[in-house]
């Protein structure tokens, strides 16, 4: 019997399988969960930080831990820019981060989904 993919829960062959943390996954796959995870750990500073990503099987069964949001909720992919509420990107499937609220520049309100203050042009 062929192990399953803790992320898209498709058979596993072993010429492209890949293991993490005593979890079955497909080359390809466990390349897109080590980039969220850097993701999150780089946004969020969670760094080394275990068990809070959970595969895309509705079978999973870890209990959510939440990422730290700065700003009521709102967050934005970190891949293509999107907004959204869930964890990871409904569109691309990037990780979800907590968008800014105010610019690092002049600490004005910044829009969820901006790459520059419009006030004062700093990247945020």
């Amino acid at each position: 019997m062929t192990e399953r993919c803790d992320f898209c829960s498709k058979p596993v062959y072993h010429a492209e399988m890949r293991r993490m943390e005593g979890k079955v996954y497909h080359s390809s796959c466990h390349h897109k969960v080590a980039k969220q995870r850097k993701e999150v750990e780089r946004q969020t500073g969670l760094y080394g930080a275990r068990n809070e990503y959970p595969s895309a099987s509705p079978t999973n069964t870890a209990a959510p831990v939440s990422i730290p949001s700065t700003s009521g909720g709102s967050k934005s992919c970190s891949a293509c820019g999107r907004s959204g509420q869930g964890r990871f990107c409904e569109h691309c499937g990037g990780a979800m981060v907590a968008a800014p609220t105010g610019c690092s520049g002049c600490g004005a309100n910044i829009v969820p989904g901006s790459k520059f203050c419009g006030n004062c042009g700093t990247r945020i």
